[in-house]
């Protein structure tokens, strides 16, 4: 879905996975599967789109957990 041609589809993954990854409370992502949403992130945040490529950058940041240090980006 983070790959679909329709913006509002891709818009609307993301914002799930925002969601979901957005509490501290739920359990990192094994590596495996985090490279393969990771690297469609990084690619929405080069969408015409500005609404996706802005929530792609803040679904990165709850992803990763950037606020909460560099050990999930690690």
């Amino acid at each position: 879905c983070l790959q679909n041609q329709s913006s509002d589809i891709r818009l609307v993954t993301e914002r799930v996975l925002w969601w979901v990854c957005k509490e501290a409370e739920t359990p990192a992502l094994e590596p495996s599967l985090v490279k393969p949403v990771i690297k469609a992130l990084l690619d929405n945040t080069k969408d015409k789109n500005t609404s996706v490529r802005a929530q792609s950058e803040h679904t990165l940041v709850s992803l990763l957990r950037l606020r909460q240090g560099e050990d999930g980006m690690q």
